[in-house]
């Protein structure tokens, strides 16, 4: 992840910092019976683009719902957007 936007990720209050690594590396990471769906050439990338489109997403939650929102939330909403992601970087039917 660039400086900047590991910068931009702790600066903030609603994200932690940690969940996002935690899904990251759980996605990235084959696990027991579920193989990791995102092609190793991807994932720098895909780190990158969802890291800010999470962070985009967070910046526009009006603060009532702030109040609202928990980690489960949180994870499920970075997790679509990790997927979101992932489909506008694989070029082929295989990835």
């Amino acid at each position: 992840m660039s400086k900047a936007l590991d910068a931009r990720l702790k600066s903030q209050d609603l994200i932690d910092p940690e969940m996002v690594e935690a899904a990251i590396h759980f996605w990235f990471t084959d696990n027991q019976h579920l193989r990791s769906p995102f092609p190793a050439a991807i994932q720098a990338q895909l780190k990158d683009d969802a890291t800010e489109k999470f962070l985009d997403w967070g910046a526009k939650v009006p603060e009532k719902a702030k109040k609202e929102l928990n980690d489960e939330i949180l994870a499920e909403k970075f997790e679509e957007i990790l997927f979101e992601q992932a489909i506008l970087l694989v070029k082929t039917e295989d990835e």
